[in-house]
């Protein structure tokens, strides 16, 4: 009688198992996960517990992951990135990067006819500044980049995201120290560095400080005539004549002169002078003469 009430059992539990007409019975809840009764990897069971995710490229298909992930590479690309999200490269200016990652003339874009700066290309709408081309594109709806291709660095979106314009005539030591465009250079009356707008701009005063009484390497009678942490001593030996010296530690921190001149600023026991190998080669107002240990100065 035990025998018959346990194959009673077992079938009941068979039974319940199949349920009607062949469709699933779902389990209880307090039983185990649909998603390792079936082995899913993926998707959701039938009470919203989810089975797990599939990797970037993949989809789930009845609880398993189907279809092949992204593979990460730079393979012949030479810029806009390897799939998962890393640079290849950038194109040169006036080119854009295809889909195949080549680099292409670019089209024109309404964007880049209208503006040649940031400060200029930012306040337009739809329009924002790449940096590493210097060039005004269209952007994408959430103006994070490019409405195409991509911008490796210097992004802006809006005014305030353009980098700070030089701070012309201020003091620096480094070309960083003068934001965008700026350049860190010496002036020629004094040797103070400070940053410049261009090429060709001046400064007639650093932090506030004119050019001294009397420039660099140029004839004087006392101190005070020259620039700060100058001293006016005797051009070269051997002479009377005393000129304005700066101080230095290495030939680079002397005053320079304009490219016409064909003197060369150096720096001897810690002060500049100007010298020279042949006449002609000193400013106009200044000739080529030699000291008594041999050496041709400017004076």
């Amino acid at each position: 009688m035990k025998f018959i009430r346990t194959l009673f059992a077992l079938a009941v539990v068979a039974l319940v198992s199949a349920g009607c007409g062949g469709d699933p019975v779902p389990i209880p809840p307090d039983s185990r996960s649909t998603c390792r009764q079936l082995g899913w990897m993926c998707g959701v069971d039938d009470y919203g517990t989810s089975c797990g995710g599939c990797s970037s490229g993949r989809t789930c298909n009845s609880g398993t992951c189907v279809g092949s992930p992204p593979i990460c590479s730079c393979a012949g690309r030479i810029c806009g990135n390897d799939n998962c999200g890393n640079p290849c490269g950038t194109c040169p200016s006036g080119q854009s990067c295809s889909a195949a990652g080549a680099c292409v003339a670019a089209a024109t874009d309404p964007c880049n006819a209208m503006a040649s700066t940031c400060g200029g290309c930012t306040p337009l709408a739809g329009c924002g500044w790449c940096g590493a081309t210097s060039r005004c594109v269209t952007v994408n709806t959430a103006c994070t980049g490019p409405a195409s291709g991509i911008c490796s660095g210097g992004w802006a979106c809006n005014p305030t995201d353009c980098p700070a314009p030089p701070a012309a005539c201020r003091s620096c030591r480094s070309n960083a120290d003068c934001g965008s465009g700026g350049q860190c250079g010496r002036r020629s009356c004094d040797g103070f560095a400070a940053c410049y707008a261009s090429a060709t701009s001046s400064c007639n005063t650093i932090d506030g400080a004119a050019c001294p009484a009397v420039a660099a390497y140029r004839s004087c009678t006392s101190t005070s005539q020259c620039a700060a942490g100058s001293a006016c001593i005797p051009a070269i030996e051997g002479v009377s004549d005393r000129v304005c010296a700066a101080s230095c530690a290495v030939s680079s921190e002397c005053p320079p002169v304009p490219s016409t001149v064909g003197a060369t600023p150096y720096c001897f026991n810690n002060r500049c002078s100007l010298g020279c190998t042949a006449p002609g080669q000193c400013p106009s107002d200044m000739t080529c003469r030699m000291g008594s240990t041999g050496y041709l100065y400017c004076l």
